[in-house]
């Protein structure tokens, strides 16, 4: 992976956290970390939100969370971008898109 700061640190840490309103969440300070919500990867979660919380949607939560620890925020209305959080996103999405890109590119 490029890093424009070769001291950039980034703690990952997947907890239990509960019943939330997130299955992951980013903190851009330093140290970046991103918490993964355990929760929602429990199989006996058949009525919450993320009933059909899998493998792939994981990967995409990362990637997202990832990109907030670079400084990026959300998109309202571009379903196709990771950094969407507009009802009716690609839940399968695990690659950066245009929009995504442009943002990360804006900053850096």
């Amino acid at each position: 992976m490029y890093c424009l700061d070769p001291n950039y640190e980034l703690n990952i840490i997947s907890y239990d956290w509960g019943e939330t309103s997130w299955v992951g969440i980013a903190d851009a300070n330093n140290p970046k970390s991103i918490r993964l919500n355990d929760w929602f990867e429990d199989d006996d979660n058949t009525d919450g939100k993320y009933a059909d919380y899998d493998y792939i949607e994981l990967v995409r939560v990362v990637l997202h969370e990832f990109v907030h620890t670079a400084g990026v925020g959300h998109y309202g209305d571009c379903v196709d971008e990771v950094m969407s959080n507009a009802d009716g996103k690609d839940l399968q999405r695990t690659h950066l898109n245009g929009g995504d890109k442009a943002g990360l590119n804006y900053i850096y």
